[in-house]
């Protein structure tokens, strides 16, 4: 089947994740995805979003993810690498722009960024960071970040964000910039995808759904005078699909899935070979 599939390392064992990686290259695995928590309160009572509350726990275990793709993009030369997803109301802007243009220059153009607003409150609160603003706050840190790839003496002027002229150099291995997915499942998160997006990165609980979603997107994408064709359509889906819903989701318009098949009592790279197996997933 000629299909793009990622895989979610987050929940992947962190000893083994430069193993996993090259594996996963091997066997023809089209990218390996990092997300993002900085920390949790340990009284925690909201509700994850996709119901996937073993996942995100203040006790597990979460690696900041471009230090964590930046070692797999040196145990690896083709895989593409990519966040899923980063949250930039939590980070500040030169830093985190500084982070993604050196990964994408040391890993020769192989970085994709999954960005997202957020949802976890306690998370914001404990970040400092106005939780009430996390969506305009998103858009115009994609949109200085921008400047600061494209232009020779990048300025900026938002109402969250504004700086004068700066030096910001070198540029991104990718022009006119890394690509950009935005992420999340509703009409502000997919207008955002639409409007400052390269594509989008949703979740989907089975083919249906996706193609609901991905419909949804091709409109907003159309209503802003693009080209869906030109569009990247990104579906989460945690469990590794079938290959009749993995044919399903592909006919309903997804350019790549991303799964997690990681799981406790299994080794990972014998879950990643038979998964490769089951789905006739090739090299190159």
């Amino acid at each position: 089947m000629d299909v793009k599939i990622g895989l979610i390392l987050s929940t992947a064992p962190q000893t083994r994740l430069v193993e996993i990686a090259r594996r996963a290259e091997a066997l023809g695995y089209e990218s390996l995805w990092m997300g993002e928590h900085i920390v949790l309160p340990i009284e925690d009572s909201e509700e994850h979003p996709y119901g996937r509350p073993a996942v995100v726990s203040p006790r597990n275990d979460m690696l900041e993810p471009l230090t964590a793709l930046a070692t797999l993009a040196g145990a690896t030369s083709r895989v593409r690498l990519a966040t899923g997803v980063l949250l930039p109301p939590l980070r500040n802007l030169f830093a985190t722009a500084r982070q993604i243009m050196t990964l994408d220059l040391m890993s020769g153009g192989r970085l994709d960024i999954g960005v997202g607003v957020g949802w976890h409150e306690g998370e914001f609160a404990l970040m400092g960071a106005d939780f009430a603003t996390r969506g305009p706050a998103t858009d115009e840190f994609i949109d200085a970040m921008d400047r600061l790839f494209a232009d020779e003496e990048p300025s900026f002027q938002g109402r969250l964000i504004s700086f004068p002229k700066v030096g910001f150099e070198p540029k991104p291995a990718q022009k006119p910039r890394v690509p950009i997915l935005v992420g999340g499942d509703t009409g502000p998160a997919m207008r955002r995808a639409a409007l400052r997006g390269d594509g989008w990165y949703g979740h989907a609980k089975s083919p249906e759904e996706g193609r609901e979603r991905m419909e949804r997107v091709n409109r907003l994408v159309s209503e802003q005078g693009r080209d869906p064709a030109a569009f990247q359509r990104v579906v989460q889906v945690w469990d590794p699909p079938s290959p009749e819903d993995l044919a399903a989701y592909v006919a309903a318009g997804a350019d790549r899935l991303v799964c997690s098949p990681f799981g406790p009592g299994r080794d990972p790279i014998e879950v990643i070979e038979a998964y490769a197996d089951k789905i006739g997933l090739r090299p190159g």
